[in-house]
């Protein structure tokens, strides 16, 4: 038997009650059709009142096959519909949680000039890391904290990488993180810039990257900004690459792969308002450089000299006759 501490070990690890449920799930229905078997064979071979008991083994054993089936019919049946009820539960959720997204996106894209999409991209990076810093601490523990952070490039990154914090939201008296995150040797220790260079190249890459411990991944390790797990997503659209969408938090393990797909959801809607501003600065600067070239283009033109010769500089010069040379 066990002792109270051993009883109180088996309840933390769970390998007691495991045994428990994997006999009556797998071993009970393996052994009552052999016990059936041999209690049917033992009747056989016995007197009238003896076979009595043994034909009743059958029965007894029987109806617990028949029990047994149905109620893992049940019990397949009662999971089946909590699944649907957490599948309808999490979609309702969902819907309530993006659709300020949503709205957002959809207010930059209808924006009809550049001052109204800069606005309403301003609003939507206050929606997005508002939703990050929020959604992952909700009903969780109370000391778990979540912050959003967004960098951009601030030039082609092919010309200069270096990633800025354009904004950051969340929790409070951690260390702010860095404001420009570069590749820069000058006056820095070694770690900080192959974090800095990782963090880079998470950013120009394509895959989001889920940091379960800090100190597990070369864009987090050693860090003093205060977090200890996170999701790394890179900003980005098929023809434009804008920054980094960083969600971190204050303890280790805080993020799953359904989070990292919430925050993949997340900096999509960041680049798609993103490449929205970009297309239309360079659709309008397209359009207003476009007279410009036309006057370059005219004036160019008329300064090229005709290519057509007047027919009185292609008539032949007469040679003079010779009458008219004086000896």
């Amino acid at each position: 038997m066990l002792n109270k501490k051993q009883s109180s070990e088996v309840d933390k690890t769970g390998k007691q009650p495991f045994i428990k449920r994997g006999f009556f799930r797998y071993g009970l229905p393996a052994v009552l059709p052999v016990i059936t078997a041999v209690c049917t064979a033992v009747a056989a071979l016995n007197e009238a009142p003896v076979r009595i008991y043994w034909s009743a083994g059958v029965v007894v054993t029987i109806a617990a096959s028949t029990f047994i089936s149905v109620f893992k019919e049940r019990a397949a049946a009662h999971a089946t519909q909590l699944a649907i009820d957490a599948k309808a539960s999490l979609t309702e959720a969902l819907l309530s949680q993006w659709q300020p997204l949503m709205r957002a996106v959809l207010n930059v894209t209808a924006a009809k000039s550049l001052t109204d999409k800069e606005k309403a991209l301003n609003g939507l990076f206050e929606v997005t890391l508002g939703l990050g810093s929020t959604m992952f601490s909700e009903n969780s523990e109370k000391d778990r904290k979540t912050r959003a952070t967004l960098y951009l490039f601030e030039d082609d990154p092919e010309k200069n990488d270096d990633l800025h914090r354009e904004c950051t939201r969340g929790r409070s008296g951690a260390p702010n993180l860095p404001l420009v995150i570069t590749r820069s040797m000058q006056n820095r220790k070694s770690v900080d810039v192959e974090r800095d260079t990782a963090t880079i190249d998470v950013a120009l890459g394509e895959d989001a990257i889920l940091v379960k411990s800090a100190a597990g991944h070369e864009s987090t390790k050693e860090n003093k900004f205060g977090f200890e797990s996170g999701i790394l997503v890179p900003v980005q659209t098929k023809d434009f690459k804008f920054g980094l969408f960083l969600v971190d938090s204050n303890q280790e393990a805080s993020f799953s792969d359904n989070d990292k797909d919430h925050v993949i959801l997340m900096a999509s809607a960041l680049g798609a308002g993103l490449a929205d501003v970009a297309t239309y600065k360079a659709v309008s600067h397209s359009t207003a450089t476009q007279p410009a070239r036309d006057a370059h283009i005219a004036h160019s033109n008329n300064n090229v000299p005709s290519a057509r010769i007047s027919e009185e500089e292609t008539k032949p010069v007469a040679k003079p006759s010779n009458a008219n040379v004086k000896e």
